[in-house]
């Protein structure tokens, strides 16, 4: 018996370069701000044009209560969307960067509100470590010597020197939310308000 499908698709024309998938399950990842374990998602790149994977990173949000411990400069609690691990197989691609905006968009939905940090190291790339590129993003640390330093090795075009590459908290920075100001005649008018309304 021979059957005809009623339902009628545009082919697609343009196919994503890249696919990105998350893990559903999660993986115990060490948190150096907070000094204890934290759990991450595993995300894989996959180039559509190669067929192969091209990256991955580890990260998930963590949230940060103690104000010894935090990596924003502002009042804790707040959330931050931490990267553990990141690998992309080749430079000059732009998975680094995908892999970057992905983890800003990541940070918006897991109540993070755009805060997204990590460590910067030469451990898994010792001849070009990864400060000056989470630089070119607009990552910081909280040293701003540490941030002219690498400000001025990118305007010269070398990589950061041996003695700046060691273990790095850098993040990217967000417009932080400051609570409204009242005026005096809002607050009276409130305040008049919830006194002579009848509950």
């Amino acid at each position: 018996m021979r059957t005809r499908s009623i339902l009628f698709s545009k082919p697609i024309k343009d196919f994503p370069e890249r696919l990105i998938y998350k893990s559903p399950n999660t993986l115990r990842a060490y948190d150096g701000v907070n000094g204890g374990k934290t759990y991450v998602y595993t995300y894989k790149m996959y180039d559509t044009k190669a067929k192969a994977v091209v990256g991955l990173m580890k990260a998930g949000p963590v949230n940060y209560k103690n104000k010894r411990c935090k990596v924003y400069p502002m009042d804790t609690p707040y959330n931050s969307f931490y990267i553990s691990y990141l690998e992309t197989a080749d430079s000059g691609y732009n998975y680094g960067t995908d892999f970057i905006n992905l983890a800003k968009s990541e940070s918006l939905h897991t109540y993070c509100e755009g805060r997204v940090h990590l460590v910067a190291s030469r451990t898994f790339s010792p001849r070009r470590p990864p400060h000056l590129f989470y630089r070119k993003l607009g990552f910081q640390t909280n040293s701003s010597f540490l941030n002219d330093v690498m400000d001025f090795y990118i305007s010269i075009g070398e990589q950061i020197p041996w003695e700046y590459s060691g273990n790095v908290m850098m993040y990217a920075p967000v417009a932080i939310k400051h609570p409204k100001k009242r005026s005096i005649f809002s607050f009276m008018v409130n305040f008049f308000k919830e006194k002579f309304t009848k509950k």
